[in-house]
């Protein structure tokens, strides 16, 4: 996959993910003090509390985050964590050169996922696994990013 990479946003990109995975499994109290952000606590139809933050400040690690939301452990659920990024300007080829031994996943056929679905990158790492959804097209950069603490093997976005 060949995809644009913008040098400068590299380094606050990878940061922002090793903070976050220095966070695992993902707290409320963790992520706020590391974020310097407060979220909203909600519960959704299925009577399971999540947290979201909207809007999350670039702050020292130049990046931006429309949404974060994460569901804290809970009995045998480790918790796990999604973000939506912009303006992050990461292809795939840099993701892959970063975080190699990973598989890419194709976007689903027209009509299943949405207009706007592109392909994921999924890894295993030590503590679960990262994927990365990109946006769709020939110039498609990282768009989401979850961390599942627990999970190997299967898909996470």
């Amino acid at each position: 996959m060949t995809t644009r990479t913008t040098a400068s946003a590299k380094p606050e990109l990878w940061g922002l993910l090793d903070a976050i995975v220095e966070q695992l499994p993902p707290t409320k109290s963790k992520l706020e003090a590391l974020l310097n952000v407060s979220f909203e606590r909600r519960i959704d139809r299925n009577k399971t509390t999540y947290f979201v933050c909207e809007r999350v400040p670039p702050g020292s690690f130049g990046v931006t985050i429309s949404t974060m939301s994460f569901h804290e452990p809970a009995g045998e659920h480790r918790g796990d964590l999604m973000m939506e990024l912009t303006g992050a300007d990461v292809g795939g080829d840099a993701i892959a050169a970063r975080f190699p031994g990973g598989h890419w996943v194709p976007p689903p056929p027209p009509g299943w996922g949405g207009d706007d679905a592109g392909p994921a990158y999924l890894v295993d790492r030590p503590w679960g696994q990262l994927a990365f959804a990109l946006a769709p097209g020939a110039d498609a950069t990282i768009r989401r990013v979850s961390f599942a603490p627990g999970l190997r093997g299967s898909p996470g976005i």
